[in-house]
Parts: C-alpha cells; structure tokens; sequence
C-alpha cells in the first residue's frame, strides 16, 4: 500500500532490511522511485530472502526523510531513513506514536486510492473505515465511520447478541437446536440460518428494538428492516461503522451478554479473507471474523 508522487520506496522497518547480508545487497542494489506495484514487487522480493533466513517479512510503506548518497559508480542509493527507527510501542515518545498514526492513516488512504485507480471502487462509492488498538484504546483511522452502509451479512452478530439477551431474560433457549442455526449463521453466514433466528426473536425490527434498548450507546445508526432474502442480497439492513466498532468494542471486553460465546463463534475455522487475503497475518493468528 505505497503511493508517492516523487518519494523514494522503501521498506518498513530498516533494521528487517539490513539484517542479512543477503538482504543488504538486495535493497541496495538499485535505485527506486515511488510506485507503489514496484514497491509492492519488491518487499515480496525481500519477503522470500528474509524469511529464508528466519527473519520477519518486509512490506512497502510511504517513505519520509530519504537522503541520497552516491557510490563509485555513480549509483544512487538510499540510506537508511534517519527519522525512522525500531522502538516498542510501549517506549515511544508521544511524537513518535502520533507519527506511527498518521503512517497508518496514510496507508488507509493510498489503499482506498489503489482501489479507485484498478476500478474495484467506483467514483460514487464510499467506504468507511475505523481502525481502532484495543492495546491502547486509541481509535487509529476513522473514515465516514457515522454514515450508514447496507448491513448484508455484517449484521448476523448484532442478531447474535438480540438471541443471547433473550435467553438471558429467560424468553429463549439455547440448546443444540440453537446452537446449530446460530453456528450456521456466523461461521458459514447461512441465510436460512439466520432467518430461523431472527424469527425466534419476533423478526427484524423486534431485534432492533431489542439491541437499542439494551445496548443505546452502540447502536445508533442500525436499522433492521427485512429478513435476509433468498439470494442473500439483503440492501435495506443498514449499520455505521462506528455502531461496528463499538459493538467490536463492547464484545472484546465482555460488555455484550453472550460476548464469550459470540467470540467463540466469530473464531470458528472458515472461510476468512482477513487471514488467507492478508499475507503479513502470521500463521496461527486467531481471527473473530464474520
């Protein structure tokens, strides 16, 4: 996700580069120019010497701060970046970690811009984004995060916690029969599934009025209007990202009745674009997914 004008490429953290001797002579073995697919070829380059000796893989990020030196031969070559260095989140200094957000930041964006210049994003459409460390409790990137977006199959967890509510206050049960229709529902996003559960529950705009009187401060732009049709397209459910990440939120901290089962479902094993898609994932990360 590297998009520059007239900066240099480079790879993130100095210290993954010039680990191996190997690797030294294949980052200064020629001089790059931002572009973000060369910049992209060329961590993957590194990724395979790196990892062959054991170490971390590399990706491109924005560069800041380059200075250029010249060889023998009258090649030019980066040095390392003088302003960026290897510091645990833990030790930083308040300016250093403002840098960090804002690289984030950045990234987010030349992504959404990658995206509308191969054609996957329209010129109309609009994403929203939050990015939030539960590590510190800062929220990281927020993007069109109080606009509402169509819900599709991002709302079957909002269903979950309205199910687990209601077995709570005694309505409902959860037995293998549930349980079954709810695994189905979050693991493998089945409609019939999630149908059967919202049903349980009196139908959509009941497990709306069940989540706003229980959760007012998580669900403020969720509307919950139609069960999910038989081709899947469901376009009038909709949700914030924010009401997303507040919910996220309120899960991980065990803020949501039923949360340790609803994480239990989110970590089961399936089809996970975050942890197949994303090659810098490491292997065994525990993904809640839906």
């Amino acid at each position: 996700m590297h998009e520059s004008n007239a900066n240099t490429a480079g790879i993130i953290s100095q210290y993954r580069c010039y680990e191996s001797e190997l690797a030294t002579k294949s980052c200064q073995a020629e001089r790059r120019r931002g572009n973000s697919a060369r910049a992209g070829k060329l961590a993957r380059t590194h990724t395979r010497l790196l990892r062959s000796r054991g170490l971390e893989a590399a990706a491109p990020v924005r560069s800041r701060n380059w200075r250029f030196v010249d060889t023998n031969n009258s090649r030019q070559t980066p040095s390392a970046p003088a302003a960026i260095r290897s510091v645990p989140r833990g030790k930083m200094s308040s300016t250093e970690r403002a840098q960090e957000i804002r690289d984030i930041g950045a990234a987010v964006e030349d992504y959404i811009k990658r995206l509308r210049r191969e054609g996957k994003l329209a010129p109309d459409e609009r994403t929203g984004w939050s990015v939030y460390d539960f590590t510190t409790g800062e929220k990281l990137v927020t993007i069109n995060e109080d606009i509402q977006f169509q819900a599709a199959s991002l709302v079957k967890p909002f269903i979950a916690a309205a199910f687990f509510h209601k077995v709570k206050t005694g309505g409902l049960i959860y037995g293998p029969r549930s349980r079954r229709h709810m695994e189905l529902m979050i693991q493998r996003s089945d409609n019939v599934s999630t149908n059967w559960v919202i049903r349980q529950l009196g139908g959509p705009q009941k497990v709306e009025r069940i989540l706003k009187q229980r959760y007012p401060r998580i669900f403020q732009k969720t509307s919950l209007v139609e069960y999910i049709p038989a081709n899947g397209r469901s376009y009038r459910n909709k949700a914030s990202v924010h009401d997303y990440s507040r919910f996220l939120y309120a899960i991980w901290k065990n803020e949501i009745t039923g949360s340790r089962e609803i994480k239990r479902l989110m970590s089961m094993p399936g089809s996970d674009r975050i942890y197949t898609g994303a090659r810098e994932i490491p292997k065994g990360t525990r993904v809640y997914n839906k």
